[in-house]
């Protein structure tokens, strides 16, 4: 959707292998206003809160250290420290990292690497083939305003930063409204070792709470322990035959997300409940391809007593995976 890469590459990409750290060579646009390094870098930064715990260190185009190590660093083909050689020396200290990644942003014709060096063989990238309003629309997806048009501004450097502005205006709104705050039970679970509920889950929670009881649902619970389940988020009981539990999934430091979704829809369908999972917008596009297959195979087994949405902030309203994806495909 975003970047032209085969699904093994995908994989290799989205996915913590062995604690390593990761090299991306990332080709530079032809033309400065699709320059997309501050979109790939809030990207790699999802990517590392799910695969490890809590926010990697931010570098860019540090002077003195060159390191993957719990970090996103970025090292861009104008920076002093940008030689062929100075890289290499340091792409030979990666094997004593932890997981983290080394962006070589617009090298690929002054860097290459050959099969059998003796350092990680690197990731390649390069934007898909599309116009600016296509890409545009694509990082819109990412950030949760699927049925909003464009806005008009620059480059998508200074697009992405807009956008994400505009997803955390939304955070808070939802963290501002203290009717619908003191309807919503927090959690004690931890997450990303932090001995608490993120900002970003406990929001979530919140907008389902309101999304129901705008459709007219006068009771909605949260945080509701049940027979055979710890503790659901939202608890849902008026106007069904069965009751409905609905979880929210930041994957945040699980690592393999879809286990930790195995154990949850699981739980929560052999209980008797049936089962909304909630995953935030830019979770759902980064591992768009693995939660169609999650559903896909549980609904065989299941059917309708399971369904996987994420958040669109332009309306207000959760969204399937399905439709979602009809939005998605609608840009290429």
């Amino acid at each position: 959707m975003l970047f032209d890469i085969d699904e093994e590459t995908r994989k290799g990409l989205i996915h913590i292998l062995y604690d390593r750290p990761r090299v991306i060579v990332a080709c530079k646009p032809p033309s400065a206003e699709l320059s997309y390094i501050e979109l790939l870098k809030r990207l790699l930064r999802e990517i590392y809160r799910v695969c490890a715990e809590g926010l990697p260190r931010p570098r860019h185009i540090s002077k003195d250290l060159i390191s993957a190590d719990r970090s996103v660093y970025v090292l861009a083909d104008d920076s002093p420290n940008a030689s062929e050689s100075r890289i290499r020396d340091r792409l030979r200290e990666l094997f004593s990292q932890r997981y983290g990644f080394l962006v070589l942003y617009g090298m690929e014709e002054k860097f290459t690497v050959k099969p059998g060096e003796d350092y990680p063989y690197p990731i390649t990238l390069k934007l898909v083939d599309g116009s600016k309003d296509h890409l545009m629309r694509a990082v819109k997806a990412f950030y949760g305003f699927v049925r909003e048009t464009p806005l008009e501004t620059g480059n998508l450097d200074l697009y992405t930063v807009l956008l994400e502005e505009h997803f955390y205006t939304e955070i808070r709104k939802l963290l501002s409204d203290v009717k619908m705050v003191l309807a919503t039970e927090p959690s004690s679970e931890d997450e990303e070792g932090t001995g608490y509920e993120s900002a970003l889950h406990f929001a979530l929670k919140v907008f389902c709470v309101k999304y129901f009881i705008e459709k007219g649902i006068k009771t909605v619970e949260t945080e509701v322990d049940v027979p055979t389940v710890r503790r659901v988020d939202v608890l849902v009981r008026e106007g069904r035959p069965s009751s409905l539990a609905v979880e929210i999934e930041t994957l945040y430091g699980t690592g393999l997300p879809i286990i930790k979704l195995k154990k949850t829809i699981e739980s929560r369908l052999k209980s008797g409940l049936d089962l909304w999972i909630v995953v935030p917008p830019m979770q759902t596009f980064i591992y768009l391809n693995e939660l169609l297959i999650l559903r896909r195979l549980y609904r065989e087994a299941y059917g309708e007593r399971l369904e996987l949405y994420t958040t669109d902030f332009g309306s207000g309203t959760l969204i399937t995976l399905g439709d979602f994806i009809n939005k998605v495909r609608q840009l290429q």
